[in-house]
């Protein structure tokens, strides 16, 4: 089969890797699709879906020929041909559900359920998303809109919208601090980006503001853990409550050159 590995930041080489094979409580997945990683993992790729087509020992014949979608962890490994994991970790795909919106859901979208869920969104919330270019922020918005928030726009000096009593904010740096300065007293600041807003307590007590963070290790922390959130992102994905735009390319193509902006999944 082909696989893609990165050697060293930014160099991607599709080259022919040996299958791999299930072991006990594993299976092996014809990916179908792969979300494209921001960063520089040596084996990216976490996020997959696809049919399972082979069964490591001690796993139920009836998984063989399910479409499924299941995050690989840190080790990733997902931009190849197939992939294994473990039984436990699979989500089974409602037949509604496209395996590349699947996948987009599993690996993005379950940090948009977690960051929803620390910020506790509440009807007649005013919200401001600071997102990157990974995708992230049309999911938040739709979120936003199911509780029945706003969802403000600002042009760095005024808002649209009302006064700002959240702030989702996964830029950071200079805008991040900029989008603390317009939250109402009493608002709430969540924030995941690596290069976080500066603020220091005092300033978080004199305007009534509250600051959690939505960075992996939280969001794994959570009640249900990161598992419950990917059950929540599929489950809104299903029923069209929460839609991501993906574009797809071509797996063996991505050494040329990968879209930077929105979500990317990788198909065969």
């Amino acid at each position: 089969m082909h696989a893609i590995r990165q050697y060293k930041p930014g160099k991607l080489v599709y080259e022919r890797v040996p299958e791999p094979s299930p072991g006990r409580g594993q299976v092996r997945i014809a990916v179908n699709a792969c979300v494209v990683d921001r960063g520089d993992a040596p084996i990216p790729g976490h996020a997959v879906a696809g049919v399972v087509d082979k069964l490591g020992e001690g796993v139920p014949r009836r998984w063989r020929g399910k479409r499924v979608a299941v995050h690989l962890g840190p080790d990733g490994g997902g931009y190849a041909d197939h992939v294994v994991a473990s039984v436990e970790a699979l989500h089974k795909l409602p037949g509604a559900l496209d395996d590349a919106s699947a996948a987009a859901m599993v690996g993005i979208g379950r940090r948009a359920m977690g960051i929803v869920e620390v910020a506790g969104l509440v009807p007649g919330d005013v919200v401001l998303v600071l997102a990157s270019g990974d995708g992230i922020g049309p999911l938040l918005a739709q979120s936003a809109h199911n509780v029945r928030a706003t969802v403000a726009l600002t042009d760095g000096a005024s808002i649209v919208g009302g006064p700002v009593t959240v702030v989702l904010d996964g830029v950071g740096g200079k805008a991040g601090r900029a989008a603390f300065d317009l939250l109402a007293p009493g608002g709430r600041m969540v924030h995941w980006a690596a290069d976080p807003a500066l603020f220091t307590p005092e300033q978080l007590r004199e305007r009534d503001l509250s600051a959690r963070s939505a960075a992996d290790s939280a969001l794994a922390n959570l009640s249900g853990g990161l598992r419950h959130l990917e059950d929540a992102a599929l489950t809104e994905a299903a029923f069209g409550r929460v839609v991501p735009t993906v574009r797809t390319f071509p797996l063996k193509d991505a050494v040329h050159g990968i879209p930077e902006i929105g979500i990317t999944v990788l198909v065969p």
